[in-house]
């Protein structure tokens, strides 16, 4: 009985100082929307070259609900942790672009270099 006691004072001590740890939350994510008035193909070709221009690797092309005139592509950083989707929704007359990543810096920088393309 003495053994179990101890474990759990030893837990509750250990559970108290992680606790007391100050975290913080990641990936950092950056989104915005944007009025698109083209076709959802010009869009993904155009987000394609965008995404390669600042070093994408193009991943995932989803054209799932491109009946609805909705798709997106999705592309993963050469050299750094950072991901970045373009969704064009021709029916809403919308564009969106996410950038996420681990370092807060680098993925507001590349967020602001996306922002500045035209798609």
């Amino acid at each position: 009985m003495k053994l179990f006691n101890s474990i759990a004072a030893a837990a509750f001590v250990g559970t108290g100082l992680l606790s007391s740890v100050n975290v913080e939350a990641k990936p950092f994510i950056y989104v915005d929307n944007y009025m698109y008035s083209g076709t959802t193909e010009q869009c993904l070709k155009n987000a394609k070259g965008v995404l390669k221009k600042h070093n994408f690797n193009l991943g995932n092309t989803d054209t799932s609900l491109q009946k609805e005139r909705v798709v997106s592509v999705t592309g993963y950083h050469q050299t750094e942790y950072l991901t970045a989707e373009i969704q064009c929704d021709q029916k809403m007359g919308v564009s969106v672009l996410g950038v996420s990543g681990l370092d807060n810096t680098i993925a507001y920088e590349m967020y602001k270099k996306l922002h500045e393309e035209e798609w």
